[in-house]
């Protein structure tokens, strides 16, 4: 049977969700762990992701390799494992976290849990949809998804915590709001002569020699005062996140995405997903398990 992707991979959006990031404290058990932690993902579809620390295969460890930007600290995060959840309820959200917690005490120290949810179907807290001009169907796997070779069926995830300031975004005049975005608000259609900072023009996926399609799959957070975004992409190639980073910290051409006038991100994360095999996660890819 060939490999498959996760399911979560190329699912919807769900209308709760929790981004778990682990590090690793307990080497011993790590295979016997992560094998009672892939049925468990498979089980409830929850996606799972591995952390460069973990692979002991120098390509795929390379491929996750990131780099430095001078005009924005990325802020980069080391965390060894990645679980994201998904679910229709909150309560189901916190059970399964609760679930998934207890089963990596003895190998894994959780870091952070970050909740998540969809706000109308799949915009931004700041009103703008986001990921329209997301691929579908074949083009979504084109793009998310490892075709070929010893990697089939497995993906990049690209998990990019930014922290908005809403209150200030939203005292700004409309026609200024729409510049940043590069979208008008009341209809999302793009905007002919937004600026070239705008964050549309600085992150269109077809504007780049040669294109740089991701399925985008990022959700809103908001907890206690703060509020922002979980941005989150699938790809073949963690190399096209980073040829728009480039861009849109204004190393590629000196302008700067106008998205940083009110948005910053806070940590930055690169995980491996292995594909699944015979109802099971493969591992073997990464070195882990011989």
């Amino acid at each position: 049977m060939a490999p498959l992707a996760q399911t979560a991979v190329l699912a919807e959006i769900p209308p709760h969700a929790a981004y778990l990031f682990f590090s690793l404290k307990n080497p011993q058990q790590l295979i016997a762990c992560l094998q009672k932690l892939g049925e468990f993902c498979i089980e409830h579809n929850a996606l799972l992701g591995i952390g460069p620390a973990l692979i002991q295969n120098p390509a795929l460890k390379s491929a996750l390799q990131h780099r430095n930007f001078k005009n924005q600290d990325i802020h980069y995060q080391n965390t060894d494992l990645l679980i994201w959840l998904r679910a229709n309820d909150p309560g189901e959200i916190y059970w399964q976290s609760a679930t998934i917690t207890e089963l990596l005490a003895d190998t894994f120290t959780l870091q952070h849990n970050q909740p998540a949810f969809c706000y109308q179907d799949g915009r931004d807290l700041s009103g703008y949809e986001d990921g329209t001009e997301n691929p579908v169907d074949a083009d979504a796997q084109a793009a998310a998804i490892i075709a070929q070779g010893p990697l089939a069926g497995s993906s990049f995830f690209i998990v990019q915590r930014w922290l908005h300031q809403l209150a200030a975004f939203k005292k700004q005049p409309q026609s200024v709001q729409d510049n940043i975005i590069g979208r008008r608000l009341s209809d999302n259609e793009e905007l002919d002569d937004a600026p070239e900072s705008a964050h549309v023009k600085r992150t269109a996926q077809e504007s780049f020699t040669p294109e740089i399609f991701m399925l985008r799959r990022s959700m809103p957070w908001a907890t206690d005062n703060n509020a922002g975004l979980m941005f989150t992409a699938f790809v073949t190639d963690v190399s096209k996140f980073e040829r728009m980073l480039a861009r849109m910290t204004g190393e590629e051409d000196g302008i700067q995405d106008a998205l940083f006038s009110f948005s910053s991100i806070q940590s930055t994360g690169y995980f491996w997903c292995p594909a699944r095999h015979n109802n099971k996660l493969d591992f073997s890819p990464c070195g882990i398990i011989q």
